[in-house]
């Protein structure tokens, strides 16, 4: 009886490993905007959070630059994603994912000119040398979409921040920047009159957390559930900072479903 039991214990023993390994591990993914340590410290509490909430393990998987995510992003390889409104509308309509939880608001953003400047339509600056960011940012995505015609398009001076974009406006070196509809009030209260809005771009759903189709069902409800939870709130704290401490709320695919053709112009997302 004793050898027939400690049989039975090795055995069971040995089966343990092969079943750990085979448990499903879920990928987090988010645009590399931080350092790896500064990603790790903000998505590590969201990661033990979902992993105990939903009893399976989340970790957070760090992408060192644009073109590694936008390929990770194209593949679909993560699980839960957190980034913008064209990335979340282009996999909802390519995969089926799914819209989770987004920081409260909208996204604003307002074409920016040198105080003077009228302009009967956005298409007016084609030729001539406006500020952006290198895509896919988003505002250039945003700039982008209000040239259709590929044969009337601007020149792009590219910038590494906002402020040196509003700069550069005033300087003369571009005619326009497109900036968040926030910085540019703020920019306005303390230089009032230097500049003025000559469009303002249609709002987008905000920055927010999607998953993937291939999650089953009831553990993509236990997700949304724990990312708006009062610990949700509290796991994303250091995320949510970075965006002006917005809280999180319950996204809707269908919002973020026209932001897919912001992709449009992007090679690999296209058609």
């Amino acid at each position: 009886m004793l050898r027939r039991w400690f049989t039975v214990a090795i055995f069971m023993a040995l089966l343990v490993p092969a079943w750990a390994a085979a448990s499903p591990v879920y990928t987090i993914l988010a645009p590399p905007r931080q350092t790896h340590a500064q990603s790790e410290a903000t998505f590590a509490p969201i990661a033990a959070l979902l992993t105990k909430a939903t009893g399976v393990q989340f970790r957070f998987h760090f992408t060192r630059d644009w073109l590694v995510y936008m390929q990770e992003v194209h593949d679909n390889t993560g699980a839960v994603y957190f980034d913008g409104p064209a990335f979340i509308g282009w996999r909802a309509a390519k995969y089926h994912d799914r819209a989770a939880a987004r920081l409260n608001g909208h996204l604003m953003f307002v074409l920016v000119v040198k105080k003077g400047l009228t302009l009967k339509a956005p298409d007016r600056l084609a030729g001539a040398q406006v500020c952006a960011f290198s895509p896919p940012n988003l505002g250039t995505l945003v700039l982008e979409s209000l040239f259709p015609n590929p044969d009337r398009q601007p020149y792009i001076h590219v910038i590494h921040s906002l402020k040196s974009g509003l700069a550069g406006v005033l300087k003369g070196t571009c005619r326009a920047v497109l900036v968040p509809k926030t910085l540019y009030m703020r920019f306005d209260k303390a230089h009032p009159g230097a500049l003025s809005v000559a469009y303002q771009a249609k709002p987008l759903a905000n920055q927010g957390f999607s998953l993937s189709s291939a999650l089953p069902r009831p553990l993509q409800e236990k997700v949304i559930a724990a990312l708006t939870s009062p610990q949700g709130q509290a796991a994303t704290a250091k995320l949510r900072a970075l965006f002006g401490n917005r809280p999180l709320v319950r996204a809707h695919t269908a919002s973020y479903l026209p932001a897919q053709h912001l992709l449009d112009t992007v090679v690999g997302f296209s058609g």
